[in-house]
């Protein structure tokens, strides 16, 4: 069996407050990573981290670049987010210097979709719901300023980081459960809810229904309807929905709508793809958030409008998340995601080693262990929010199950 690489998400502020060195040092000779995957551009949040010399509670800049923006791009766009204030030091150059001395990868981590510094500041950028409620932390691909960013962003960062893989995070339609801060959902949201509640009726996407003949106002009354239906009674009389009631919905109009969405994404990751591979050899790889959508597979597409079909003939590798504490769930969804992938291409399998998910050595080998036969390597997240130990886990759980292999 080949050598599993092992690669951890590290946020570009801990690995500078840390040192670039002394970072990659503890991440390579305590864990035995072979790999950072650092954030380029990422969303907002507030992070505890027990480890950084220098902070103990972090509030990223929402939206923000953690890179210097290629002047040939940046301030053309509509879109104009916030960079890092470390962003103009020579960060990445040291990042890169370090890793390769070190026969490290270094992955450029980038979040598309997922952005609500740019959702709250440009309100027609974000997904609008049935109901035309604004879901600002959601982008939609189908709005033209939207594609043009993401074209760019990822042009930018293949031109100038230097890095040996892109991830795209959230190039996907969002689901409407995400975790914003003080989020509350006081009533049952079946997966089939939770779903109808994240389509996207903006007037960009209904400009691409109506181009393809879609009664799109009709189509969007439904989704009201069959919302108001649940919301009425969610507990004694709950609206549940799967992918076969939703696919003949409106005469099966509904799954045209469906096309229509995984189309719109899998042309904005193409044009996105052509950008990188017109200036850098790295490899392109997805983070695939598939095994948590509650709806499960749909042939080969996600709830989220990816297309497995679509994307997997664009990019190298998949990275899938599997974020489960049950292990028995754990199982079922290898087997579910590894029937469905078919060995296509590479997998490199998403771990959350931190709490609800891992909180001994034993359970992250435990997590490890049905992944070592499919997987092309393991992807940890996060450094930042680990206890340094957990690097000894890391290290001990990817040599056992490599060795059991």
């Amino acid at each position: 069996m080949a050598q599993l690489e092992s690669s951890i998400w590290a946020y570009a502020w801990d690995v500078l407050d840390e040192g670039v060195g002394p970072a990659l040092e503890t991440m390579q000779d305590r864990g035995g990573l072979t790999g950072v995957n650092i954030a380029t551009a990422y969303h907002s949040g507030k992070f505890l981290h027990v480890h950084n010399p220098k902070r103990r509670v972090v509030f990223p800049e929402p939206g923000a670049l953690y890179f210097s923006p290629d002047t040939s791009w940046y301030g053309k766009l509509r879109i104009k987010p916030p960079v890092w204030e470390g962003a103009h030091t020579s960060f990445w150059k040291d990042v890169r210097e370090e890793t390769s001395r070190r026969n490290m990868t270094l992955t450029a981590w980038t979040l598309s979709l997922h952005n609500s510094m740019i959702g709250f500041t440009y309100p027609d950028c974000s997904v609008e719901n049935a109901y035309g409620d604004k879901l600002a932390p959601n982008l939609c691909p189908n709005h033209p300023d939207v594609r043009a960013y993401q074209v760019a962003l990822v042009k930018d960062i293949a031109q100038h980081l230097d890095a040996d893989r892109i991830l795209l995070e959230s190039l996907e339609f969002m689901p409407f459960q995400h975790g914003y801060h003080h989020e509350v959902n006081g009533v049952p949201l079946p997966p089939g809810v939770d779903f109808l509640m994240s389509l996207c009726f903006c007037e960009n996407c209904a400009r691409a229904s109506e181009r393809k003949g879609i009664d799109f106002q009709s189509l969007r009354s439904w989704v009201t309807q069959t919302l108001d239906r649940h919301f009425a009674d969610p507990f004694s009389a709950p609206v549940e929905l799967g992918w076969a009631e939703l696919k003949a919905a409106m005469d099966g109009e509904f799954q045209q709508f469906l096309d229509m969405r995984a189309e719109s994404l899998a042309s904005l990751l193409r044009e996105m793809v052509e950008q990188i591979r017109d200036v850098s050899p790295c490899r392109v790889a997805m983070l695939d958030f598939g095994p948590l959508f509650g709806l499960g597979p749909d042939g080969r597409r996600w709830q989220s409008g990816v297309d497995l079909d679509d994307y997997l003939a664009l990019v190298d590798e998949t990275h899938p998340t599997f974020y489960f504490t049950d292990l028995d769930v754990h199982r079922a969804k290898i087997d579910q995601y590894t029937s469905v992938l078919n060995g296509q291409k590479p997998m490199h399998a998403a771990i959350r080693a931190i709490l609800p998910q891992i909180a001994s050595p034993e359970e992250l080998e435990e997590q490890l262990k049905p992944l070592a036969p499919h997987v092309a390597g393991f992807s940890f997240y996060n450094y930042g929010f680990i206890a340094l130990p957990v690097l000894d886990w890391i290290r001990n759980g990817v040599n056992a199950v490599q060795e059991g292999n």
